[in-house]
């Protein structure tokens, strides 16, 4: 095969009496593609249930921008045809995996419409990757077309690794966040297994962005395209957030800030000290401040020591249901309990202890883990006239979540401060927390996001 040949085979060098009498070879370079493209969906985007969908797609991401490499430099027509037989089966792997990420991360009422622009991103993506090959063939050669589109696939690799989120239902599946961390409350369990992560319209348009140009980056003289995940090429930017003003029916409920869960405390959350600083930062803009502390008595039925031959962290079957056993903390009067010593929030117009009936756990700031006995939060916060909450403190995947889901399901309009909370994460709890309060629909917001004037 003489090196004029080779220089005609793309498919937009090649006019219509050379499709015509394309060799089986040719015929199978044209297909290879498209073959590897099912390849890669039917066999390589499966394995997403065993190792992650994030993994899958990184991987893919990957194997796309090789293969588009290596087809830049193929000798012959039966090398390149491989080459675009590798890249399909990166392509397939990606559309697959993105179309389930997608499905997982919109919410009812925008999942229709998320996958539909997701469809139409795609070709459009092909289409304007197509016009930029054909402008690259005409000045510098069929194969510039394959390196450019390989250069910025690579690219795209530290964007997708910093940017591309794990499917929260395979951190809970596969690493049984549901049964270690959230066994508290059957509840729970039900809405992980059928809720998912709300998506807004700025998610929708970088959805499209990022379909359009994973599309473009593949795109190539042979009509090849590769996908960058929905959300990957917008990372965590796009618009800036409008800032949250606090107003007179506006609370801040502070949870939990106590030396119990602070460094040298008797369940200390890792840097749970570090949310002080950001919450006396935060706190003078708010004239209703809500601090709540745990407040249990000795031989509290949450403590391990309550139960012969049990320790910290095993599961026992109380009235309420299951109940995890933790090492004796706040207890009453002690200075475990007492509220850390730097927080400044000298405006507070309230302390609410939870957890000083002794047989019966408490999270929330709303009701007690037997889910039936309130705590009167929610009637002061009513008769006060509070319409808006925003939950901060420890930790974010228990007392925090708890509370903030509590104050949604009595009707206020809810916000956790993300860096003003810290949390265990067991395994993922941590994401699996903000995975069950976005889908709930409380917002999830930064302190920068808090108007301070």
């Amino acid at each position: 095969m003489s090196k004029s040949s080779l220089n005609a085979t793309p498919a937009a060098a090649v006019d219509i009496h050379e499709i015509i009498r394309l060799s089986p070879l040719r015929a199978f370079q044209f297909a290879a593609l498209a073959v590897g493209m099912a390849a890669g969906s039917l066999f390589l985007a499966p394995l997403a249930d065993r190792f992650g969908r994030r993994r899958i797609i990184l991987a893919s991401v990957c194997i796309v921008s090789l293969g588009m490499l290596f087809s830049g430099f193929a000798p012959g027509y039966l090398i390149l045809a491989v080459l675009r037989f590798l890249t399909g089966i990166g392509i397939g792997g990606i559309l697959a995996c993105a179309t389930l990420l997608i499905a997982e991360y919109s919410s009812e009422r925008w999942r229709n419409t998320a996958s539909c622009i997701y469809t139409a991103g795609y070709p459009l993506g092909a289409t304007l990757g197509g016009a930029l090959s054909a402008a690259l063939i005409a000045r510098y050669g069929w194969r510039s077309a394959f390196q450019f589109g390989a250069v910025v696939s690579m690219l795209m690799v530290p964007v997708v690794y910093r940017s591309l989120p794990e499917s929260v239902d395979f951190l809970i599946t596969r690493l049984s966040v549901r049964r270690r961390v959230f066994h508290r409350h059957a509840g729970v369990r039900r809405h992980l297994a059928a809720e998912k992560t709300t998506m807004n319209r700025r998610s929708a348009l970088r959805l499209l962005a990022g379909a359009a140009m994973s599309a473009a980056m593949a795109g190539t003289p042979d009509r090849a395209r590769a996908a960058v995940p929905p959300g990957a090429a917008g990372g965590a930017g796009g618009a800036a957030k409008p800032r949250v003003k606090p107003d007179a029916a506006s609370v801040l409920i502070v949870v939990d800030v106590q030396n119990c869960f602070i460094a040298g405390g008797t369940l200390a959350v890792a840097h749970g000290e570090d949310v002080v600083a950001v919450i006396n930062r935060i706190a003078p803009a708010f004239a209703n401040v809500v601090l709540t502390q745990d407040w249990h008595t000795p031989g509290h039925v949450s403590f391990a020591s309550s139960h012969p031959g049990r320790k910290p962290f095993d599961t026992i079957d109380v009235a309420y249901g299951r109940q995890t056993l933790w090492p004796d903390h706040c207890v009453q009067g002690t200075p475990d309990a007492a509220l850390a010593a730097d927080l400044r929030i000298p405006q507070a117009e309230l302390i609410l202890r939870k957890g000083f009936h002794r047989d019966v756990d408490s999270y929330s700031a709303f009701r007690e883990a037997n889910r039936t006995t309130p705590t009167g939060l929610k009637g002061y916060l009513t008769e006060r006239g509070m319409k808006r909450v925003f939950v901060c403190g420890l930790a974010t995947d228990y007392c925090v979540a708890w509370t903030a889901l509590d104050a949604l399901q009595d009707g206020f309009a809810t916000y956790v401060i993300e860096d003003a909370c810290r949390g265990i994460d067991l395994h993922g709890s941590v994401a699996a927390a903000w995975h069950d309060m976005t889908r709930r629909g409380v917002q999830r917001i930064q302190s920068t996001d808090i108007e301070m004037g």
